[in-house]
């Protein structure tokens, strides 16, 4: 039985490691068949990084002389202690999230540092993570119980956020982008038939427009969104979607979403909630701006998937963030 996970996990690094995974050190070198194996994966299904892709944006800076959002540094924490977890349950109540959902998190939370031994919990100064060290150990560490595929970025957004959205059409994905969503969400029963309706509607990929525009793409995703009557109820805990564009054989022209966390605002401050993929930790990134996120997502989501394809956007909520 651990063998049959382990070769899963390993099937799953193989097909998609996310476009999570990619980031702006490595645009150049993108192919388009490892474009394709980041897509299937779930655009969130990994976010395995070579140290040596650490970006520039992680180092401190002068910023009285700049007022360029990546160019400052930004704190985050791997959730692996009880005081960043307890900060974090604080912040989702704060937003409006339930005893329930802040429940359920944190209870996947310690199950995933249970298995993988992470013990970093600390608001340091952001630098690329490489985790690779500590998931190869518990893989390799035969007396440890399987525990799966796990979560990526969009189950654990959705699950946190998924009481305060409204969606009035059923949609049925028929695309390879949320296979190992699927076949996770089929292995945890996390989700209950009905949640599993929305999120598959929520998260099927859109028909995108034949162009390179980012802003033609904005309004095919604003267009699909009302047209699902996708509605947000909670306008405090926000859902940050990154929405790439890919083009190839196996799916077409598509939008889908790559990347996704909870947004919650706190005295001053932005904080980003996110599952980095299957296999990596929980995060939280703490930003001093909006802009500041939004440049870090860029950075290290926005690649190309595809000729002719537009840069990636990104939605708080159902309104496009970013400057296109």
């Amino acid at each position: 039985m651990k063998k049959s996970y382990i070769l899963i996990l390993a099937l799953a690094i193989i097909l998609g490691l996310s476009a999570c995974n990619k980031s702006g050190a490595d645009k150049s070198e993108q192919t388009k068949e490892s474009a394709q194996a980041d897509k299937s994966e779930s655009a969130d299904t990994n976010e395995s990084t070579d140290t040596s892709e650490t970006t520039d944006a992680n180092e401190s800076t002068d910023t009285s002389e700049s007022t360029d959002a990546s160019e400052s540094t930004f704190k985050f924490s791997a959730l692996g202690n009880v005081e960043s977890q307890e900060k974090t349950a604080e912040l989702l109540k704060s937003a409006g999230i339930s005893d329930e959902r802040i429940e359920e998190f944190l209870g996947q939370v310690k199950k995933y540092n249970d298995y993988y031994d992470n013990n970093s919990g600390d608001f340091v100064d952001y630098a690329e993570p490489d985790y690779l060290d500590m998931i190869g150990k518990a893989q390799a560490d035969s007396t440890k119980k399987p525990i799966g595929l796990g979560n990526n970025c969009r189950i654990t957004t959705f699950g946190l956020l998924r009481d305060s959205i409204n969606i009035g059409e059923k949609i049925e994905d028929k695309t390879s982008v949320l296979a190992f969503d699927k076949s996770s969400l089929d292995e945890s029963k996390l989700f209950s038939a009905d949640d599993m309706e929305k999120f598959e509607s929520f998260y099927a990929p859109i028909a995108a427009a034949d162009s390179a525009d980012a802003g033609k793409q904005a309004e095919v995703i604003k267009k699909v969104l009302a047209d699902r009557k996708i509605e947000f109820t909670n306008d405090k805990a926000k859902m940050i979607s990154v929405y790439l564009n890919s083009k190839d054989e196996i799916d077409g022209n598509i939008l889908f979403v790559g990347h996704t966390g909870v947004m919650v605002e706190d005295e001053g401050k932005f904080y980003f909630i996110e599952k980095l993929s299957f296999e990596e930790p929980y995060q939280v990134l703490v930003f001093e701006s909006k802009e500041q996120m939004v440049e870090h997502l860029l950075k290290k989501y926005d690649f190309p998937l595809g000729e002719n394809t537009a840069n990636a956007l990104i939605f708080a909520n159902n309104e496009c963030i970013n400057k296109i």
